[in-house]
């Protein structure tokens, strides 16, 4: 059997607090990531069920969205699965909700980032930005935002 030299046992020895600190680091940091997506849905579902109004930006112009089609935006981002994105790209395409909520102004922008991922930007007394998988979304909600929408028609603004 071969004997440990003083100086490997060291080394093993700073290698395992090496990585218990990076086990720790990763679970602080898994912590806070889910507080924030946490706090983030929750001023989501503050917003598609307390709001006073929204108005939509999109491709047909200024629309106000019917209030029976708010938590259709909110099952949008509830339903989709989060995507890792490093950089800040630039986006293809931005559709703009805003919300007047307890006195408060929100805007939530949707960007198209590419066909596979999807960023979520909400504004207000806080703010988020979100990646999530595009799996078609995208389409959702530019139809949450046209005047033929999910529940109700939404109405033109002049």
């Amino acid at each position: 059997m071969k004997q440990w030299k003083h100086g490997s046992k060291w080394g093993w020895i700073a290698f395992i607090l090496t990585m218990g600190v990076v086990a720790v680091t990763l679970i602080v940091v898994s912590l806070y990531e889910s507080n924030r997506l946490r706090e983030f849905r929750s001023d989501l579902f503050m917003l598609t069920n307390d709001s006073s109004s929204c108005i939509a930006e999109g491709p047909e112009g200024l629309i106000r969205v019917d209030k029976a089609n708010w938590p259709a935006l909110y099952a949008l981002v509830e339903k989709s699965k989060g995507a890792l994105v490093l950089d800040e790209p630039a986006a293809e395409e931005s559709l703009t909700f805003s919300f007047a909520c307890n006195d408060a102004g929100w805007t939530l922008t949707v960007d198209k980032i590419s066909e596979e991922v999807l960023r979520i930007v909400m504004d207000g007394k806080r703010s988020y930005v979100v990646y999530l998988e595009n799996k078609r979304t995208y389409e959702q909600f530019v139809k949450a935002a046209s005047i033929d929408s999910f529940n109700v028609p939404n109405k033109k603004m002049k």
